[in-house]
């Protein structure tokens, strides 16, 4: 398996797959894996594949936070965006880690897409007051909150957002 990860993380999706179909004969109750070979079926762009076995990661182990959050990436990717949001809920439910701030900041962009600016605009007030200590999604719901000004013809806060992010993170 420690194999397989590295070829993930080496963008070799195929050697995952490839690998990951005969481990899963001797390991078929592996929800790791399954959840594995689905992220290799995402880096291929094949989600319809990858929820598949997420799908099974998760009848393993329902509480499998990455593969939960990766069903509602596919999904998300997918355009099935009701059925993205409630795993992003999810996510949020059943965990305070950094997947959850991902996942709240995917239930921004959700809304963002949707065009329904102010269900965004207050989606990201409540990750800003969640103070996450998460300083990767916290910026990148501050720079979708300057989107979501700007779509709202709101030039001043939009650069505003913009600002803090250049002044305050010194993150990736």
């Amino acid at each position: 398996i420690k194999i397989l990860k590295n070829h993930l993380g080496a963008n070799n999706f195929k050697k995952v797959i490839d690998g990951s179909k005969i481990l899963l004969n001797k390991l078929p109750n592996n929800d790791y894996l399954f959840n594995l070979t689905g992220m290799a079926y995402q880096g291929l762009s094949q989600h319809q594949n990858a929820i598949k076995f997420f799908n099974e990661a998760l009848k393993l182990a329902p509480n499998n936070i990455a593969a939960m959050n990766n069903l509602a990436n596919s999904y998300k990717e997918l355009n099935f965006l009701d059925s993205a949001m409630l795993h992003y809920e999810n996510v949020i439910a059943t965990t305070k880690s950094e997947a959850a701030a991902e996942a709240k900041y995917n239930i921004c962009h959700i809304y963002f897409l949707r065009e329904d600016y102010t269900a965004c605009e207050t989606q990201i007030m409540e990750l800003v007051q969640q103070k996450p200590t998460y300083d990767y999604w916290l910026a990148k719901g501050i720079l979708l909150l300057g989107d979501n000004f700007t779509q709202l013809k709101d030039y001043f806060n939009a650069r505003h957002s913009l600002q803090s992010i250049i002044d305050n993170y010194d993150g990736p």
